[in-house]
């Protein structure tokens, strides 16, 4: 597992992005917050280039996961 993903995945989690679009349990959020992590990191490699873009790592994950959700 690469380093982006899991941080993808504890970001999604510590700020809870997925309330109120995922009703369940933990493991059922935590199972689509990786699901959504392997698509980000899918389109966003860990060699993406984020200084030559208007948008910040933070952002892109809270613009993707508003497009999924």
């Amino acid at each position: 597992m690469n380093t982006d993903l899991l941080v993808v995945v504890g970001y999604i989690m510590h700020y809870d992005l997925l309330q109120g679009s995922i009703n369940g349990s933990f493991f059922s959020k935590i199972d689509k917050a990786i699901e959504l992590a392997e698509q980000f990191v899918e389109l966003y490699p860990e060699d993406y280039n984020w200084v030559d873009t208007d948008i910040d790592f933070e952002e892109a994950i809270e613009k993707f996961l508003e497009s999924k959700l």
